[in-house]
C-alpha cells in the first residue's frame, strides 16, 4: 500500500488535467496496487483492464515488481500512455516480454496475452 496526491500541474493544469504523485506519508495509505487488489477481492483473472492513470503508468510499469503477477492473469490491457513521463516502447516491451501481442489505438496501448487460459 501507498499514499499518493493529486496534481494539477500536469499539461495546462486545466481540471481534466490532472496527475497522481506517490508522497511520504506517516498515516493510513490511500492507495493499493493492482497485486494487492486481486488477494484483497480473491480475483484470479481478469478479463478486461483499463489503465488510465495521468502520468503514473511509469510507476507501475518501470517500479512495480508484482506487474507480472498481474499480467499474467489479465487477458486484455489497455493503457493510456502519456509520454511525457514513459516511452511507449517501454510499455510495449514489457507486454511483449510476457507474451502479449499488441497493437496501438489513439492514446491507447491494446494488449492480448496469448497465454491466457493456457
Amino acid at each position: 500500500t501507498t499514499s499518493v496526491t493529486i496534481h494539477d500541474s500536469f499539461r495546462d493544469g486545466s481540471s481534466w488535467s490532472l496527475n497522481v504523485k506517490e508522497i511520504e506519508s506517516n498515516g493510513e495509505p490511500n492507495a493499493l496496487t493492482l497485486n494487492e487488489i486481486l488477494s484483497q477481492y480473491s480475483l484470479e483473472r481478469i478479463d478486461i483492464l483499463k489503465i488510465d492513470v495521468e502520468g503514473a503508468e511509469a510507476e507501475i510499469f518501470r517500479k512495480d515488481d508484482d506487474l507480472d503477477k498481474v499480467l499474467l492473469k489479465t487477458k486484455l490491457i489497455a493503457i493510456e500512455v502519456h509520454e511525457e513521463f514513459i516511452e511507449e516502447k517501454v510499455i510495449v516491451e514489457r507486454l511483449h516480454s510476457r507474451n502479449y501481442t499488441t497493437s496501438k489505438s489513439g492514446e491507447l496501448i491494446v494488449g492480448i496475452n496469448k497465454n491466457y487460459g493456457k
